[in-house]
C-alpha cells in the first residue's frame, strides 16, 4: 500500500492543476482552506471551531 503513496500524490497533482485552470480563484481559495488528502474531515473540524468560536463569545 505505502508503494501507491507516490502515485497518489501525482495525481492530486494533475487534478489540483486541472481544477486550478478551470475554476481559477475559486479552486486557489478553496485549496488554501483545505487538506489535500482528506478534505472532508478539516471541512468537519472548520464547521466545529468556528461554532464553537461564536458559543464562546
Amino acid at each position: 500500500m505505502s508503494a501507491l503513496i507516490p502515485v497518489f500524490l501525482v495525481r492530486i497533482r494533475i487534478e489540483e492543476r486541472m481544477l486550478t485552470e478551470e475554476f481559477e480563484e475559486a479552486y486557489i481559495n478553496y485549496m488554501m482552506s483545505t487538506k489535500k488528502l482528506n478534505p472532508f474531515i478539516y471541512y468537519l473540524k472548520n464547521i466545529f471551531w468556528q461554532s464553537a468560536e461564536v458559543n464562546n463569545f
